[in-house]
C-alpha cells in the first residue's frame, strides 16, 4: 500500500508541476491536475490538503532537485564551477522547472524567492569552501558573488535568445560565464 501511495503522490506532483509551469499558481486548476494524473480530485486534497499544499510540495521538489544538482563531491577549487554547472544543466534540462522559477505570479513569488535564495546559499557555501582551501580570493564576499551568479543563471533563462542572440549556445554561454565568475574569485 505504501508503494502505491508513493506512486500516486508522484503522479500528482508530476501533473501539478506541469500545470503550475504552464499556468502559474493562480491559473492552475486542480481538476486538470487530477485528469492529467488520472486520479480523483478528492485524492489530491487528501494527500496535499489544498492547492497551496500541492504547490508547496512541487516547490519543495524543485528545491530538492536543484540542491542535488548543485551538490557535487569536489574538494578542490572546482566545487563552485561544478555547482554552477549542475544548476545550469538542471534548468536547461527541465523547461517546467525553469518556468516555475521564472514566470510565476505574485501568489507564488515567495516560494520562488525562497528557492533562489537557497541557490545563492548553496553557491556561497561552495565559494567559502574554495576560500578555505585557498582556491578563491578571501577578499571577496561569497554571498555577493553567489547572488550575482544566480542572477546570471536566471537571466540566461529569462532573457534567452532575444537578448543573447541566436549564436548564444548554452555550452558556450556556460563556459564564458564560468570564466568570468572564476575571474572574480581567483587571484
Amino acid at each position: 500500500m505504501a508503494k502505491n501511495t508513493r506512486n500516486t503522490r508522484a503522479l500528482i506532483r508530476k501533473a501539478a508541476r506541469g500545470e503550475f509551469a504552464k499556468f502559474g499558481f493562480s491559473g492552475a486548476r486542480v481538476a486538470r491536475i487530477s485528469r492529467t494524473a488520472g486520479v480523483n480530485k478528492q485524492l489530491i486534497f487528501y494527500y496535499f490538503d489544498s492547492k497551496d499544499g500541492l504547490f508547496q510540495a512541487v516547490m519543495n521538489g524543485a528545491r530538492d532537485e536543484l540542491t542535488r544538482a548543485a551538490k557535487t563531491a569536489a574538494g578542490d577549487g572546482e566545487h563552485f564551477r561544478k555547482s554552477f554547472e549542475g544548476l545550469f544543466h538542471s534548468l536547461l534540462a527541465s523547461h517546467e522547472l525553469t518556468r516555475i522559477l521564472l514566470f510565476g505570479t505574485s501568489e507564488d513569488a515567495s516560494q520562488r524567492n525562497d528557492i533562489l535564495n537557497h541557490l545563492a546559499r548553496l553557491l556561497s557555501e561552495s565559494i567559502s569552501l574554495g576560500q578555505g582551501l585557498g582556491h578563491h580570493r578571501d577578499d571577496v564576499d561569497p554571498d555577493i558573488v553567489a547572488r550575482q551568479a544566480v542572477l546570471l543563471l536566471v537571466g540566461y533563462f529569462a532573457a534567452g535568445l532575444p537578448v543573447l542572440g541566436k549564436d548564444a549556445l548554452p555550452a558556450e554561454w556556460l563556459k564564458t560565464t564560468i570564466s568570468m565568475l572564476n575571474g572574480w574569485l581567483t587571484w
